[in-house]
């Protein structure tokens, strides 16, 4: 099934690695690990941006939010 996600960036072992996934409602800039945001990345939705750590998908408890 196609999420209709879009993945620009790096492809390590055929997977994501590190790179800009742009979705529907905002983009996910970072590390992946098995194809999900794992490590040091950022999301992007309309004029905010929330960096921290992700683990296995999941989104950061502690992060910091940025206002543009």
């Amino acid at each position: 099934m196609n999420s209709g996600n879009k993945f620009e960036g790096i492809w390590k072992n055929d997977k994501k690695y590190y790179g800009i996934e742009k979705m529907r409602d905002g983009n996910y800039t970072g590390y992946f690990q098995n194809d999900l945001p794992h490590g040091q990345g950022q999301i992007t939705k309309q004029d905010i941006i929330f960096e921290g750590v992700f683990e296995k998908g999941e989104k950061p408890k502690i992060g910091k939010i940025i206002y543009k």
